[in-house]
């Protein structure tokens, strides 16, 4: 819950807070990465994403479960954020600093 609060109310005033809606495109860039192109905005359809597993880091992970060919269809959240916050490298930068300190990316710190 510390993660969501944090990109939800973030330190840096120049990081736009990311939204219930923010999550929702997130979800769907990650989920649409390995099909869509970069840049274009992800499907309406959440359909794809259901037989989909999501990892941190779709592009540094070896957990590719053996059923899935090719591995390209492991969605990444930190994908769907770059792809999300494109124009905007604060927030980018933010929400993986609030994921690496409450545990949640792949560089993590223990949050007092």
């Amino acid at each position: 819950m510390g993660f969501f609060y944090s990109i939800n109310r973030p330190g840096d005033a120049a990081a736009p807070r990311v939204l219930t809606n923010d999550l929702w495109l997130i979800y769907r860039h990650a989920c649409a990465r390995a099909d869509t192109p970069p840049g274009m905005p992800p499907p309406q359809d959440p359909g794809p994403c259901q037989q989909r597993p999501f990892v941190w880091d779709a592009a540094n992970t070896s957990a590719v479960p053996a059923d899935i060919d090719p591995p390209k269809n492991v969605g990444g959240f930190l994908q769907g954020v770059f792809e999300r916050f494109a124009n905007a490298p604060v927030a980018q930068a933010g929400i993986q600093q609030a994921a690496n300190g409450y545990g949640v990316g792949a560089h993590t710190t223990l949050q007092a």
